[in-house]
């Protein structure tokens, strides 16, 4: 058809009229267009100025044919009208740019003898970077304004069917749209403006949507759950990720001090569907001489870092003994740092190296170091061997997931308390105040223990081998009294690591 229209207007155009007809002073005024402009629903619009010449009959649409690069007229409209509607059903413009233009014929068949003012649709090109999210546009130029070439490009978007709103102005044939959010579709087109924006006139390109499910998936959290001390060479890590989103890998790093840098230290490969709860082991560490600051790093398919968690310091905790007043003074860092905050703090102790089920002392939080003393004057027995460790608890708090509040432990710091040995130097069985000779003894080897009792003549009145039992003043506890005076003593143990105690003198039998 459009073949047939061009042979006709091309016969139309050439014959002369030969019919009497009032002719014109000259030839017709050629005709300009304005603006070539694509619609939402594919259709192109294509509006000129209106001739000057006043006995105009005929507006013929004419198309540049890429294939044959003849100019096919595709129609005609009666004068009077300056836009014409291609419909999308007989255009490309979605696909590829396409140029149109206006002749015109007057009442006697003549026509205009100038080159045809063709301008072109502007079709938009879109890809997607799925690495950095975003959207990248180009489009070929609008250099037909009779203004010139000097064009701004104004770029609007629709997110979800929502009305369209500027997203950037440009004046080169390219623009990269990268506020987008994951997961919705967005219509897109570009309007080119002459004079530099100013107008009056401009033109539309094709409408090019993008569905950016296709996008990767960026996490939307990623918390430091704890940072624990195992022992002196290990420390756990354990933190909640969002492992829905398009994750490679975690990278956990490690820093000495909250100032210095962070370095990394592992690395844990991600997959979907993966347990949210992901646990590290730092292994080269010595959590006995100080406390470490950590922080997990969520790395997409494409390498690029995209989200950092909080970070967790562990609690460093240092135990000093002072063997003369049976006291242990520990000193320990905070935790930090949780969402919730820090409740309290559990000091738990264990004795020959057992613990206690029970922290013996709960006190409240508090920011940098800390200080606590344990009066162990009321344990004698054992092998001196006192060590402790703190629990961080946390406040109450929601968590993702809904993680049960957390909790880390320090490092186990641990004192030896050597035996401490004092021996009365009388004693009066008939006494209600110090009836029995015992030496007060702490953390021996039990078993190593032996107390003997002579007279002065070297007789021998008492032995034990059991740390708390004395002697009465009478042959081995059940004989004759004894009588007053002094009474040799021999004292003989070892402490849990050996180490020999033997200690002589005398004591006075009072009665």
């Amino acid at each position: 058809m459009k073949v047939l229209l061009s042979i006709l207007f091309t016969l139309f155009f050439t014959l002369d009229n030969l019919a009497a007809c009032v002719p014109n002073s000259g030839p017709l005024t050629p005709i300009n267009v304005d603006s070539v402009s694509v619609q939402a629903n594919g259709d192109v619009i294509v509006c000129w100025q209106p001739s000057t010449d006043t006995d105009i009959a005929w507006y013929y649409i004419f198309y540049k044919n890429p294939l044959t690069g003849s100019n096919d007229v595709i129609d005609s409209v009666a004068a009077g009208g300056t836009c014409y509607t291609v419909v999308a059903i007989k255009n490309s413009s979605t696909i590829v740019s396409e140029e149109y233009a206006i002749g015109v014929r007057d009442i006697c068949n003549n026509s205009m003898l100038t080159v045809l003012d063709y301008h072109n649709t502007i079709w938009v090109n879109q890809t997607v970077d799925i690495c950095s999210a975003s959207i990248l546009l180009d489009w070929n130029a609008y250099d037909d304004f009779q203004s010139g070439l000097n064009v701004s490009y104004n770029v609007y978007a629709s997110q979800d069917g929502g009305a369209y709103m500027l997203i950037g102005a440009t004046t080169q044939l390219n623009f990269t749209f990268s506020g987008v959010v994951q997961g919705s579709t967005y219509d897109i087109y570009v309007q080119a403006v002459e004079n530099g924006g100013v107008g009056p006139y401009s033109s539309s390109s094709n409408y090019t949507q993008v569905n950016t499910l296709t996008f990767l998936t960026d996490p939307n959290f990623l918390y430091l759950y704890t940072a624990t001390v195992i022992d002196s060479q290990q420390i756990d890590i354990v933190f909640y990720a969002d492992t829905a989103a398009d994750t490679r890998e975690y990278e956990i790093l490690r820093a000495n001090d909250i100032s210095s840098s962070f370095s990394s230290v592992g690395r844990i490969t991600a997959f979907k569907g993966m347990n949210p709860l992901i646990r590290f082991n730092d292994y080269s560490i010595n959590a006995n001489q100080q406390s470490y600051f950590y922080k997990v790093n969520a790395i997409n398919l494409c390498g690029d870092l995209k989200i950092t968690s909080n970070i967790g310091q562990t609690i460093l905790l240092t135990a000093v003994s002072d063997p003369i007043n049976a006291l242990n003074t520990l000193t320990f860092t905070n935790y930090s740092d949780w969402i919730g905050g820090i409740s309290s703090y559990d000091i738990y102790r264990a004795t020959e190296g057992i613990w206690e089920s029970a922290p013996i002392a709960t006190i409240s939080a508090f920011i940098g170091t800390t200080t606590y003393i344990d009066n162990i004057s009321s344990i004698t027995n054992g092998n001196g061997e006192f060590c402790y460790k703190i629990v961080a608890n946390e406040n109450t708090f929601i968590h993702l997931g809904n993680l049960p509040e957390a909790a880390s432990t320090s490092n186990e710091s641990c004192v030896k308390h050597d035996p401490i040995l004092f021996v009365p130097n009388a004693f009066s069985p008939l006494s209600s105040h110090n009836p029995i000779f015992k030496p007060v003894l702490t953390f021996p080897e039990t078993n190593t223990y032996l107390l003997t009792i002579y007279d002065r003549w070297g007789q021998k009145v008492f032995e034990t081998d059991i740390v708390d039992e004395g002697w009465n003043g009478n042959t081995n506890n059940s004989g004759k009294a004894n009588p007053i005076g002094p009474y040799v003593y021999s004292i003989y143990f070892q402490s849990a690591e050996g180490e020999e105690f033997h200690k002589r003198g005398t004591v006075a039998l009072i009665r």
